[in-house]
C-alpha cells in the first residue's frame, strides 16, 4: 500500500461535494466502492483511529484512491451499485446483489400496466432505476395516470381517453391514441423529474383530511408520499434509458502546454469517469483521431461517442502558440467496425445535459495539481505559484564511473520527454561538486532553466549548482539534505519537510524519482564497462553483490588483496568467506 500518510494528504484534497469513491490496490484493482453525499469528510472518516479490524484490513490494502463527482446523493447512490455490480469488489459483500434496484416499467396496453423489474423491458416505457422505495414510487405513478392498484381506471382524467378513442363495444376494449398515451407518460416523467406542485397541494389535502379524522396510518402513507416526490426532484438521471444503449462522452482540453482528453461513460443517465489522458501540445499526429483508434483498439465502443472539444476553458492557465487542429477522418467509424462488428456514431457537440458535470469533474481533477502549484508558493515563501521544477542528482559506482541526471516536473507532472542522463567526461575520480557543475552546465545549454531547481545535497553541492546556473537565469536553486529531509537555502535558512503537506510530499517523491533514475542509468553503463570479471566465475555471487564490491574496492586486484573482516563490512560474513576462500584458492 501507500504509505498511510500519503493516502490521508490525497484524501485531504477531495471535494466536498456528493460522488462515489474507489479504493484501488498495488494493481490497480478497484477493491472497494462507495458513495458519499460529501466525499472529502466520507474518506477522510475511514483514516480515523480505532477503525474496526474489518475497516483496517481494507485500509492496509489500499493503494489509490479515485472519485467521480454526481450531481446528488441519490445519483451517487445509483451509480455505487451500477460500479459494484461492474467490478464486484471484494470488500463490497454486503452491496453485490442489485435487487433493490429497479425500474418501472408501462405497458402499452389499455390502460398500461404499472409493473417493476430488475432490468428495462423491451416494447415498454421503462423509468428508473431507482435505489429505494419502489413501491412508494409505483403508487404516485398510478395517482398520476389515474389508476387504482389493480390497474383499473379512477382518475377523471382518463375520461380524456374515453372521449377521444375508439371505443369498441362488442370487444368493449378501450383502443388508445399514441398521442393520449405520450401525453399521461410525459406527465409522469414531468412530475418524477420537476415536481408536481399540484400534485403535492393534493397529498397534503388528503394528509391533513385523514389527520382530522384521526386516520393516522392513511395520513402518514400521504406524508411519505410527499417526502418521496420531493426526493424524486433531485434525480438528473436519463428518463428512458433503453433509447441509447451505450455513450462515452469525450471531453478534449488544453492546459498547461498538455493536451488532456477526459473520458466518461453514461450509462443511467449517470456519469462515471474511464479515465485521462494527457498528449504533448506538439504532437505530429492528429491526437484526436490517434486517441480514438488506438484507445477503442483496446476497449468495446459504444453506440455514441459525443466529442466536446474546449480550447479556452476557464481552467487552461496559459496560452500557446500552437494551434492543434482536431480534424477527423470520417471512415473511423469503418475503422472501429472492422475491429468489433460495431459502428459508433461520432459526432461534435457543443452542449450536452451531462456537461457541466463532467466538467465539474474535470476542475476538480486539474485543481489538485493547482493546488500543489499554491502549496510549493506557500512554503518556499515565494512572489509567485512556481510552474517547471528541476530535480539534480549525481550517481557514482567507481571512479570511471559518474552520472549526473535531471527530472524535469511541471505543474506537479513528470515531462519524461525532458529527462536526461549526463555522464560525466571532465572529472576525473569522485568529485560530487566538480559533477554537479558539468551537470548543470551541459543541461541549461540546451534547455531554459526551471522556475525551482532542487540540488540532491547540502550547502556545498547548492554553491556548485548556483555557480553553474546561466547568469542570466530567474531560478531558485534549494539544496535537500536527504538524511534530516531538510531544504537548504543560499543563506543557508533549512526547511524540515513532513510528509503531512502536499509541497513537501511532492518534493521527497520527485528527489526519490531522480535518485532511482540516474542510479538505474549507472548500473547500466557499470554492466557495460565491467562485462565480464572474476567475481562472474564465483557461485554464490551475483550482479548487485559484485556492484557493492567495485564500487567500494574500485578493482577486482584491490579485493583479492583484501581480508574476509574487511569483505564482510560490505557483503556479510557469508559471501565474504565464499569470495576470500576462492582468491586464496588461486592463489596457491
Amino acid at each position: 500500500m501507500k504509505n498511510l500518510k500519503e493516502l490521508k494528504a490525497l484524501a485531504l484534497k477531495l471535494p466536498h461535494l456528493p460522488g462515489v469513491y474507489q479504493y484501488k490496490d498495488d494493481t490497480g484493482q478497484i477493491i472497494y466502492i462507495g458513495k458519499a453525499k460529501d466525499l472529502n469528510k466520507r474518506v477522510n472518516s475511514y483514516f480515523r483511529t480505532n477503525q474496526d479490524l474489518k475497516t483496517n484490513l481494507l485500509i492496509s490494502n489500499i493503494h489509490d484512491i479515485e472519485y467521480t463527482v454526481t450531481p446528488s446523493e441519490i445519483d451517487a447512490l445509483t451509480l455505487e451499485d451500477q460500479l459494484i455490480n461492474q467490478y464486484q469488489p471484494k470488500y463490497n459483500i454486503l452491496l453485490k446483489s442489485d435487487s433493490s434496484y429497479r425500474y418501472i416499467c408501462l405497458t402499452k396496453t389499455n390502460p398500461p400496466k404499472i409493473t417493476t423489474s430488475r432490468r428495462p423491458i423491451k416494447g415498454q416505457y421503462c423509468l428508473g432505476p431507482f435505489p429505494f422505495a419502489t413501491h412508494q414510487i409505483v403508487n404516485i405513478a398510478r395517482d398520476i395516470l389515474g389508476l387504482t392498484k389493480y390497474q383499473q381506471l379512477a382518475a377523471p382524467d382518463w375520461q380524456l381517453y374515453l372521449d377521444a378513442s375508439n371505443f369498441s363495444k362488442n370487444k368493449r376494449e378501450l383502443v388508445l391514441s399514441n398521442k393520449l398515451y405520450q401525453d399521461f407518460i410525459n406527465k409522469l416523467i414531468k412530475t418524477i423529474k420537476h415536481g408536481d406542485k399540484s400534485l403535492i397541494e393534493q397529498y397534503q389535502k388528503h394528509m391533513q383530511t385523514h389527520a382530522d379524522k384521526l386516520e393516522f396510518e392513511q395520513a402518514l402513507q400521504y406524508k411519505h408520499k410527499i417526502e418521496l416526490l420531493n426526493k424524486l426532484t433531485q434525480r438528473t438521471s436519463q428518463i428512458n434509458p433503453t433509447q441509447i444503449k451505450s455513450e462515452h462522452l469525450l471531453v478534449l482540453l488544453e492546459h498547461n502546454h498538455k493536451i488532456l482528453i477526459f473520458l466518461f461513460n453514461i450509462q443511467n443517465g449517470l456519469l462515471h469517469k474511464l479515465g485521462d489522458f494527457k498528449f504533448s501540445i506538439n504532437y505530429p499526429d492528429n491526437i484526436l483521431e490517434t486517441f480514438l483508434k488506438q484507445y477503442y483498439t483496446q476497449h468495446t465502443p459504444p453506440t455514441q461517442i459525443s466529442i466536446y472539444i474546449e480550447s479556452e476553458l476557464a481552467l487552461r492557465s496559459s496560452q500557446s502558440e500552437v494551434e492543434p487542429t482536431y480534424k477527423l477522418d470520417p471512415l473511423i467509424g469503418e475503422y472501429l467496425k472492422l475491429n468489433w462488428s460495431i459502428q459508433p456514431k461520432i459526432e461534435f457537440i457543443t452542449s450536452h445535459k451531462l456537461l457541466n458535470l463532467a466538467l465539474q469533474n474535470i476542475k476538480a481533477k486539474i485543481n489538485l495539481k493547482t493546488d500543489l502549484n499554491q502549496a510549493l508558493k506557500k512554503l518556499l515563501n515565494l512572489a509567485q505559484a512556481p510552474s517547471t521544477v528541476d530535480f539534480v542528482d549525481i550517481s557514482n559506482l567507481s571512479d570511471q564511473i559518474v552520472v549526473g541526471g535531471v527530472v524535469r516536473f511541471v505543474n506537479g507532472e513528470p515531462v519524461k520527454s525532458l529527462w536526461r542522463h549526463y555522464t560525466i567526461k571532465t572529472i576525473q575520480g569522485q568529485d560530487d561538486y566538480a559533477s554537479i557543475s558539468e551537470t548543470i552546465l551541459r543541461r541549461y545549454s540546451k534547455i531554459t532553466p526551471p522556475d525551482i531547481l532542487f540540488v540532491d545535497g547540502g550547502i556545498g553541492q547548492l554553491n556548485a549548482a548556483i555557480k553553474s546556473l546561466p547568469s542570466n537565469c530567474h531560478t531558485l536553486a534549494i539544496g535537500l539534505a536527504k538524511a534530516e529531509e531538510t531544504l537548504i537555502f543560499a543563506n543557508q535558512n533549512t526547511i524540515k519537510l513532513s510528509l503531512k503537506n502536499l509541497a513537501d510530499k511532492f518534493i521527497i517523491k520527485a528527489r526519490d524519482s531522480v535518485h532511482n533514475f540516474v542510479v538505474g542509468h549507472t548500473r547500466k553503463v557499470f554492466k557495460k564497462f565491467y562485462k565480464r570479471s572474476e567475481l562472474d566465475n564465483i557461485a554464490g555471487i551475483g550482479p548487485s553483490t559484485k556492484i557493492q564490491l567495485l564500487k567500494y574496492f574500485k578493482s577486482i586486484d584491490q579485493i583479492k588483496i583484501s581480508k574476509s573482516q574487511d569483505l564482510a563490512k560490505i557483503i556479510g560474513k557469508h559471501k565474504a568467506q565464499i569470495i576470500f576462500d576462492y582468491f586464496s584458492s588461486k592463489a596457491k
